[in-house]
């Protein structure tokens, strides 16, 4: 039983190092081999992800901003209309 998982175990190790680095390594045939394997998986792994549009953290605190002044003014017309 050990020697099975060792087995597969050094299979998985030898997989990714082809993916990993077998472009580099590497004859031509086996190269062009490895690089689009890692190609393919990178691009398989990316879509698995939704693309997030990362807000402006600059443009909230404007925003922000914006909103207190607008408040400041009302209730500065606030106090002057009440006196």
């Amino acid at each position: 039983m050990q020697l099975k998982n060792a087995n597969f175990m050094l299979f998985m190790l030898l997989g990714m190092l082809f993916i990993g680095i077998g472009d580099r390594i590497s004859p031509e045939p086996l190269s062009s081999y490895s690089r689009n394997t890692r190609e393919n998986i990178n691009s398989y792994l990316v879509a698995l992800f939704p693309q997030r549009e990362f807000k402006n953290a600059n443009q909230l605190n404007q925003d922000k901003l914006q909103k207190i002044e607008q408040k400041m003014d009302e209730i500065e017309q606030k106090l002057i209309e009440g006196n």
